[in-house]
């Protein structure tokens, strides 16, 4: 049967050579009882034009044969060069061998360059350690701290007193004789530890430029090391193709400027004024940032200052409240603003024909202070959340313009709100609680309802929308602030997002998340810390900038621009302003 089949394929070759006498012998071939019985396994295969048994295919580059599989018939119809079935197997297997055996060899090659990658990432760690090693022992042997001022005093002190010479008693008498002894050795030690401050200051910038191009440098030995190894996999001849992997080139300037991007922020916020006060609990600019009302803690009072490029005074006094001043809101299309006390009152201030400022409305309601406000687009509602320890007013109300200012509506949470927020359109309103570690988002259709109630690890002390859909959490002194967005395929928020922030000591309600559209900035009192925080060109959010208040009774906001930030801290006891600066 082999010999036949050989006869066979020796005809199918003549074939294309247009010799009409192989046609037949294929033919002859084709219909003999031994050829038919080797392909009794194959008698389901039909050709679709003759409805014949197939026998053969066409695996010419350019196909001849309609779908590639041939009976007796296309061999006369079509004289071309043809493969059997069994040899097709043969092709076929031969085929899929080689590719994997391919895949196998190009996986085992990326499992090597990335064992490879890793422990070069580990011996990058290593280098850093050892730099930052060394570089401390080297800072504390050349900056180890001595008094020229005091040791004269200490080796005169350390000897024994009896074998002490003339000299010596002379030098002790005549620094005892002085009247401002104690004052003069004083000032000595304070001058000499300023100069050797501003050594220090010095020495460490040289240390830190040191570490920092030693640690470039070891980076580019070991990026080298890890992306010179280019990788090309050749396949066989008859393929002819090659698998190659290409490498990342980074150019030393873009290291370089990330460098710089890392260690120098691209802005800062400069102090341009300090103005000692007593201590303020919250802050609001109003629309166009001529005005910046102060709610203050120790009274019930309300200053109203001008405003102009960072410089502040004050032109009014509100005192019609009972309590301490917790939250300020300015609406932004009419001349009035709101305030929330812990006297549990919200009031509704605006100008009078005396261009002063004069109690309109005052909302009664809450069983506790107020601690949140939120003001719609229309500014016909308001809404306003209460706490306390023990009070049992959980709650969130809606003020209603329309009903003169009534409450329309109570959402309520299992504890004390601890901070509320708008979306931009006004359709979600979402709000974390103490203790009861959840997050809840209301939505509106006629009136509001819950929407959604999220389950967190730990409480919360800020929640504030960035974009429509998407909103930031600061959880109570922790090291990472969430970012929640909501999912297209469920139509839940879902979160999205870790970003590292800084904390520090305790963290106190009352300076509210805020989100600066125009920077695209979120700002984040956390602790002792005040953290900016830049949205990327990947839709993430990066921390860029942090200031050390070094005091957890920090206050503030910032004008929406961007531009001035104003804060009253416990530690200067000033209300202190920023500007922001590139």
């Amino acid at each position: 049967m082999d010999q036949q089949f050989i006869q066979f394929e020796q005809n199918l070759d003549k074939i294309q050579y247009n010799q009409q006498n192989s046609i037949k012998d294929v033919i002859q071939t084709f219909s003999s009882e031994i050829f038919q019985q080797s392909r009794l396994s194959n008698q389901n295969l039909q050709c679709e034009n003759h409805k014949l048994q197939v026998a053969l295919v066409d695996l010419n580059e350019q196909a001849t044969v309609p779908n590639r599989i041939a009976c007796i018939d296309c061999v006369t119809e079509y004289p071309i060069k043809y493969t059997k079935l069994e040899q097709l197997k043969q092709l076929w297997l031969s085929y899929v061998d080689h590719t994997l055996q391919q895949q196998e060899q190009q996986q085992k090659h990326l499992k090597e360059q990335a064992q490879k990658a890793i422990s070069k990432f580990s011996s990058y760690r290593e280098v850093i350690t050892d730099l930052s090693q060394q570089l401390t022992e080297e800072m504390l042997l050349r900056d180890a701290f001595q008094c020229k001022a005091t040791q004269s005093l200490i080796n005169l002190k350390t000897k024994n007193w009896y074998q002490l010479n003339k000299l010596e008693i002379i030098e002790i008498s005549n620094i005892l004789s002085q009247k401002n002894k104690f004052e003069l050795i004083n000032e000595a030690i304070k001058n000499e530890f300023e100069i050797q401050q501003v050594q220090l200051k010095k020495n460490f910038s040289n240390y830190f430029k040191s570490f920092q191009e030693k640690l470039i440098a070891a980076f580019y030995q070991i990026y080298g090391e890890i992306s010179g190894e280019k990788y090309i996999a050749e396949n066989n001849e008859q393929t002819n193709n090659s698998i190659g992997e290409n490498s990342l080139q980074l150019q030393p300037q873009n290291l370089q400027s990330i460098n710089q991007n890392t260690l120098q922020p691209p802005f800062k916020y400069e102090i341009i004024n300090s103005v000692t006060e007593e201590r303020v609990e919250t802050f609001a600019f109003n629309v166009d940032y001529t005005r910046v009302a102060a709610g203050f803690f120790n009274s019930n009072k309300i200053n109203i200052y001008e405003f102009n490029q960072g410089q502040i005074v004050k032109i009014e006094e509100l005192r019609d409240h009972e309590e301490y001043i917790i939250c300020l809101k300015f609406f932004k299309k009419s001349n009035s603003l709101v305030s929330g006390s812990y006297d549990k009152t919200i009031i509704i201030w605006e100008i009078t024909n005396n261009n002063l400022w004069g109690l309109k409305f005052k909302l009664k309601g809450h069983e506790q202070g107020i601690f949140c406000l939120a003001i719609n687009n229309n500014e016909n509602q308001i809404m306003s959340s209460s706490g306390g320890s023990g009070s049992g007013d959980y709650s969130i109300k809606v003020w209603d313009k329309d009903k003169e200012w009534q409450c329309i509506q109570t959402l309520s949470h299992k504890f004390e709100i601890s901070s509320i927020s708008l979306s931009q359109s006004n359709e979600y309103l979402v709000s974390c609680s103490r203790k009861d570690n959840s997050i809840q988002i209301f939505k509106f259709q006629d009136n509001w309802s819950l929407f959604q109630k999220l389950d967190i690890d730990e409480w919360g002390v800020k929640v504030c929308f960035l974009e429509d859909l998407t909103f930031a959490f600061q959880p109570f002194n922790n090291k990472k602030m969430q970012i929640f967005s909501i999912n297209d395929s469920n139509d839940q928020f879902i979160k999205i997002q870790d970003v590292q922030v800084e904390a520090g000591n305790e963290c106190y309600f009352h300076f509210p998340l805020q989100f600066i559209q125009q920077k695209q900035m979120i700002i984040d009192r956390n602790g002792s810390k005040v953290n900016f925080i830049k949205k990327q060109e990947n839709e993430s959010y990066v921390t860029q900038l942090v200031l050390d208040y070094e005091t957890s009774r920090i206050f503030g906001t910032m004008t929406d621009d961007g531009k001035y930030l104003m804060t009253w801290d416990n530690k200067s006891s000033q209300i202190q302003i920023r500007q922001y600066k590139e």
